[in-house]
């Protein structure tokens, strides 16, 4: 019988083990796709121009690390933003905590999240310069090009 308990407690805390292990390489894995979409750009002459091209570009990138089959991957892009200003990665998977009767075997409800903010994109940039230059009483002209410089652009 203490055979049998330690037996069961040592394979709870290697399935405890193996479940922070899956969650670090999730986490990683949603960091680096919200990263991959926050810098993708392809000059676009429309801001938002680049946000199904870098959507796709981090789905892969998380598919590169982990089974995308599990889970739900999704990105919230800068037009779903209410309130702060945060794009970025998320995936939603399930997990059993533990095997057998330890533990129980109902499902855990994981989720992670990576949620970075969004370089500008050139286009962005552009429209951010001429609608300033349009409030001091400037006019922005096409195929004329701007050195100004604002948030990061």
């Amino acid at each position: 019988m203490t055979f049998s308990f330690t037996l069961g407690i040592l394979f709870l805390f290697i399935k405890i083990a193996l479940n922070v292990t899956d969650g670090y390489m999730v986490h990683y894995a949603t960091y680096m796709a919200s990263r991959t979409y926050s810098v993708i750009d392809v000059n676009s002459n429309d801001p938002s121009g680049a946000d199904d091209v870098a959507a796709k570009e981090a789905e892969k990138i998380m598919g590169k690390f982990i089974d995308l089959g599990f889970g739900t991957f999704s990105i919230k892009h800068p037009t779903d933003v209410t309130g702060l200003p945060y794009v970025g990665a998320s995936f939603d998977f399930k997990k059993r905590f533990t095997v057998g009767l330890l533990g129980g075997k109902s499902e855990l409800n994981l989720k992670s999240e990576s949620f970075l903010g969004k370089e500008p994109t050139r286009s962005t940039c552009a429209y951010r310069m001429c609608e300033a230059l349009k409030a001091v009483g400037g006019d922005c002209q096409a195929g004329v090009h701007f050195t100004l410089f604002d948030n990061g652009c």
